[in-house]
């Protein structure tokens, strides 16, 4: 969430400093893929990076294509 306000701050290279880090945190589980790409999906959409948040929510939908993770998924489904 850190990351999400501090993209709504503009501070879009703090942002994505901390999405990096929550991405290598989450490794391959694909709760913590979902959770991570699902932030930095709406972060990127926040920031207005589009491409940023297809490549995110991409990740994301990999690591769970049948969005067993609900509302996680939904954030993912509407970036791509």
């Amino acid at each position: 969430m850190f990351a999400e306000i501090a993209g709504y701050h503009g501070q879009t290279a703090k942002a994505r400093a901390v999405l990096d880090t929550l991405a290598k945190a989450a490794g391959d589980d694909p709760y913590s893929v979902t959770t991570a790409t699902s932030f930095e999906a709406r972060t990127a959409a926040v920031v207005g990076d589009p491409a940023w948040a297809l490549r995110a929510a991409e990740r994301g939908i990999a690591a769970d294509p049948h969005f067993s993770f609900a509302s996680l998924g939904t954030y993912l489904g509407l970036q791509s």
